[in-house]
């Protein structure tokens, strides 16, 4: 994942509340479409899943989920 996209989602997260936790993972799926030549297209869907506690004394959370298709 480049430098850029990852800023913009840690910037979400840290608009979410205080501070986050970003953890992004990216799910790739080959699918073979068969024409003249059989080729594989690989599609892939980045799911970042952003944890936020607030810092006070009791602990809020708050969950960020953002869906990438690249």
């Amino acid at each position: 994942m480049s430098m850029y996209v990852y800023m913009n989602v840690l910037y979400v997260c840290i608009m979410c509340i205080r501070m986050c936790i970003c953890m992004c993972v990216c799910l790739c799926i080959c699918m073979c479409v068969c024409l003249s030549i059989c080729m594989c297209v690989c599609m892939c869907i980045r799911m970042c899943v952003c944890m936020c506690i607030r810092m006070y004394m009791h602990t809020d959370w708050c969950i960020f989920k953002a869906f990438l298709f690249t």
